[in-house]
């Protein structure tokens, strides 16, 4: 009695509980983020950063526009057909 140092000391007052450890999927995705820093995550980086070139003129802004309206809207249809609820709904 009085030996609480050491490994097992932190293991007799330790409360063991299970653990979940799950992936996300944009984990990935970031990875390129933390070094090592190789050529292939630079370009992708340089890629990512680089000016973009604008749309060709024939395509006006409002139709840009309508048509992610147009689709976002779809997409909500799609969502609520299938049963998918929003984030603000309780529990069923």
């Amino acid at each position: 009695m009085g030996r609480y140092r050491g490994k097992f000391g932190f293991d007799t007052f330790t409360n063991h509980k299970a653990l979940l450890i799950r992936g996300f999927f944009a984990d990935a995705l970031f990875a390129m983020r933390y070094p090592p820093f190789t050529d292939k995550k630079f370009k992708y980086l340089k890629l990512l950063i680089e000016r973009r070139r604008p749309l060709p003129s024939s395509f006006p802004g409002w139709l840009i526009r309508i048509s992610f309206l147009v689709a976002g809207v779809i997409f909500g249809f799609v969502l609520q057909r299938h049963g998918i609820s929003s984030i603000n709904d309780g529990p069923p």
